[in-house]
């Protein structure tokens, strides 16, 4: 590796272009550097070896250059304060500059400049952009040794002599003990934590000296100090004095303090949870920290609860989820279970916990949290192999799932719950789960608005409710898919497609407007070839557009009711040739809702040309909203009377049997 390989270590690639400059200059100091202690035994036997020293020279000289810069403006403000004349004050004012880098060329510009702009405010200026400099400079260059030192000590086989041979703390000290700047502060306290990480635990104690540990317990105590210099304090003591840390940890968890002393409980939490064993003694903080009055803090003990033993974790888990006053706290703790379900001794537990949030919970988003729990840990019981485990969870909380989806008022958390039930379903059940691998491995090669062609063998194998209910699981958050029949099986589309539509060119004709967007096609409306239809939930608009049409989305369902039918879907199911009629089936997580156009080919002209002239009619209809003077069935009774034949069912009990639910089939009766 180069030197400029090891300063963009660990860096993500915008952090490189941010920092290029910096990086640039550094590696060109670096080079004049190793030529100077060319053949100089402590110059480090490897390159990473000598790039920490280097780093610990530069942060050095950086400090004394910048305490230099200090002394420097303190003197001109005392000569300049002290100065009788303008003469005499001008003179100052160059001299600084001068001291401040600027050339011959410069200065002449600058003191022609005094009857102008120039003047103790400009070199002031200078000062601290130079200090500003220094500052970013050092910060960089203890984010760099941090790093580098942390690689050294874990390749090294003695890391211990690694580290008294480089002497961390000459470089470190100086800016941990740095007034003017917390950034630099907040990052020599990282570098040194992360340095300190590398070196085994039993030796850490005795390699701290005594001066930096005591330095350590103020900061993590002094409630003056900047936040982050606290909790990276406490993040240190954690390291190289246990029994130091419990006093600290006590003391910020029993007493807490106002303003944004929450940072600091919060990572106390986190420190705490990661040491249970170390902190038998101190345990009882879990359990203060239930009535911490910051939510921030009390959703952070729900992150640091995983190590406790069975009992208290229970206790702890329970009562987050069960009595906390706040939404967001008990929709963190309910989200916990998801985690927790890789302990196989707490799995009764947690289903119990899970199903009592289903059947008391009354808040929306709690229960949105419980819902998607509920998924995700179907799909973790089914990565952990627990086959048993997985079969109980779906066979309890589906049911719960399927109340939930008929009963509760929002209605937009019945949409969830049917969603979670469905994916839940894929999961559970064998022969879906492979089908939904074999489609997803298909559709995840197709660009959107386009198709591939699906074998005969695999549309004869599986049932075509299993089919399209597989697929519509696989569109929930992606595009949505369609499958059209052939002779020799069948293709699937990906996402909308567009051709020219009578309707659009109607109503450009009807509508001009000079606002139109440049370089696309105004006369185009979605078209729907498939038999079978899985829309997407994701893709609609946020607000009605000047088009219509469109899938919008509906407050009230947090989505555009993909089971009720757009009007281009209605158009598309005409699309059917002189003879023949094919029925559309739309699969979502609802249930199935069945196009049949009508009959009669003169009833299929008439309800193209009514469909095609009357278009925005339609769509305002299909976008029904409390409030309106037509019931909600409005759309779907004056698509009947062209001729359409429109069904809404659930899903019948091939596989899992669900149930209507009456917000939906309000839209069909």
């Amino acid at each position: 590796m180069k030197p400029i390989d090891y300063l963009e270590a660990e860096l993500p690639p915008i952090q490189i272009r941010l920092d290029g400059k910096q990086i640039e200059a550094l590696a060109a100091e670096y080079a004049d550097w190793d030529k100077s202690v060319a053949g100089d035994k402590g110059a480090g036997e490897t390159l990473l070896e000598k790039m920490v020293l280097f780093l610990g020279y530069t942060l050095k000289e950086n400090h004394d250059a910048v305490l230099a810069l200090h002394i420097r403006f303190s003197d001109f403000n005392k000569r300049y304060s002290g100065a009788s004349t303008d003469l005499e004050k001008k003179t100052h004012i160059l001299d600084f500059a001068r001291e401040l880098g600027a050339g011959e060329k410069s200065l002449k510009k600058d003191k022609a400049a005094f009857s102008r702009w120039f003047g103790p405010d400009a070199v002031t200026d200078r000062y601290n952009k130079r200090v500003s400099a220094f500052h970013r400079k050092a910060a960089f260059c203890l984010d760099r040794l941090g790093v580098l030192l942390s690689m050294l000590l874990r390749e090294s086989d003695s890391p211990l002599q690694i580290w008294r041979r480089i002497k961390i703390e000459r470089a470190v000290m100086p800016m941990i003990e740095y007034e003017d700047d917390t950034r630099v502060r907040i990052q020599a306290f990282k570098c040194f934590s992360r340095a300190l990480e590398q070196v085994p635990g039993e030796f850490q104690k005795d390699i701290v000296e005594e001066g930096v540990l005591h330095y350590l317990f103020r900061a993590a105590l002094d409630r003056g100090q900047d936040v982050w210099i606290q909790c990276e304090a406490l993040n240190l003591l954690q390291s190289v004095s246990p029994e130091t840390l419990k006093k600290a940890l006590q003391n910020r968890l029993e007493s807490p303090g106002d303003g944004d002393d929450f940072f600091v409980r919060r990572r106390a939490l986190e420190i705490l949870g990661r040491n249970p064993n170390l902190m038998a003694d101190i345990r009882f903080l879990f359990h203060a920290a239930l009535h911490d009055p910051s939510p921030f803090v009390r959703q952070g003990l729900v992150n640091s609860i995983g190590n406790l033993e069975q009992d208290e974790l229970e206790t702890v888990l329970t009562k987050l989820v069960d009595k906390d006053p706040e939404t967001t706290v008990r929709g963190a703790a309910v989200l916990k279970i998801t985690d927790l379900l890789s302990k196989p001794n707490l799995f009764e537990y947690l289903i119990k916990l899970l199903v009592g949030v289903f059947r008391a919970e009354t808040d929306s988003f709690v229960v949105r949290v419980a819902i998607e729990t509920a998924n995700r840990g179907q799909i973790v019981l089914k990565r952990l192999e627990r086959s048993e485990d997985a079969g109980i969870w779906f066979d309890t909380l589906v049911p719960e799932l399927e109340r939930i989806h008929l009963n509760f008022p929002d209605y937009a958390v019945r949409r969830w719950a049917a969603e979670a039930r469905e994916t839940m379903w894929v999961m559970h059940d064998t022969d879906a789960y492979r089908l939904k691998q074999m489609l997803e491995k298909r559709v995840s090669k197709i660009a959107a608005g386009k198709s591939v062609r699906i074998p005969r063998s695999l549309m004869v194998s599986y049932d075509e409710e299993m089919i399209g209910r597989t697929l519509s699981v696989i569109s929930r958050q992606d595009y949505g898919h369609e499958i059209a029949h052939g002779l020799f099986g069948g293709r699937i589309y990906k996402g909308f497609r567009f051709d020219f539509r009578t309707w659009r060119f109607l109503h450009e004709f009807r509508n001009p407007s000079p606002d139109k967007r440049q370089a696309f096609s105004h006369t185009t409306g979605r078209w729907f070839p498939g038999k079978i239809q899985c829309p997407s939930t994701i893709l609609s608009e946020l607000t009605a557009t000047k088009v219509p049409g469109e899938p919008l989305l509906m407050d009230e369902e947090s989505g555009w009711r993909p089971y009720l039918p757009l009007v281009d879907q209605m158009l598309s199911s005409l699309d059917c040739g002189f003879f023949g009629i094919r029925n559309t089936k739309i699969y979502t997580s609802e249930g199935i809702t069945e196009i049949q156009p009508p009959k009669w080919v003169f009833r299929r002209w008439f309800a193209r040309f009514r469909l095609t002239l009357k278009f925005a009619q339609y769509a305002q209809r299909r976008n029904w909203s409390k409030g309106g003077s037509e019931p909600p069935n409005s759309y779907i009774q004056s698509l009947k009377k062209l001729g359409f034949v429109i069904v809404f069912n659930a899903y019948s009990d091939k596989f899992l049997k669900t149930a209507s639910d009456k917000s939906v089939t309000r839209f069909f009766d």
